[in-house]
């Protein structure tokens, strides 16, 4: 399942010029798959059970959920990822040569599913 991020020692980022994250992984096939969300966010209350969900579907990627108002350390980590709204979703490849973000109002599980592959595929 997803777990909650509040402090950057979980992801590191950036890896990339601007942006990107490494994981701790040595899989070079690895993703991570980041969810930002704030508190009193509706849209985000309503993407997290989806993002729950795919954790247990995709169990062989890293999923995490960034509160990026829950420490000033979170809000810095949200800083360097670049983070403009919530909610959004991050998907990276090791090293971060690899990312797709997304951020919209009703985002669907097919939404998510479609980043996660295209990313997953990318070469």
């Amino acid at each position: 399942s997803a777990r909650v991020v509040n402090s950057p020692t979980l992801i590191e980022a950036p890896s990339a010029p601007g942006h990107g994250a490494a994981l701790a992984a040595t899989d070079d096939e690895a993703l991570l798959c980041l969810m930002t969300s704030s508190a009193n966010c509706g849209p985000c209350a309503m993407l997290e059970p989806k993002f729950e969900y795919l954790s247990t579907v995709y169990t062989d990627y890293a999923f995490f959920e960034l509160k990026c108002d829950s420490s000033e350390e979170a809000k810095a980590l949200a800083g360097k990822l670049k983070v403009e709204a919530t909610p959004s979703v991050h998907v990276f490849k090791k090293g971060g040569d690899v990312r797709k973000d997304i951020c919209k109002a009703g985002l669907s599980s097919l939404d998510l599913i479609e980043i996660i592959e295209d990313v997953k595929w990318a070469k």
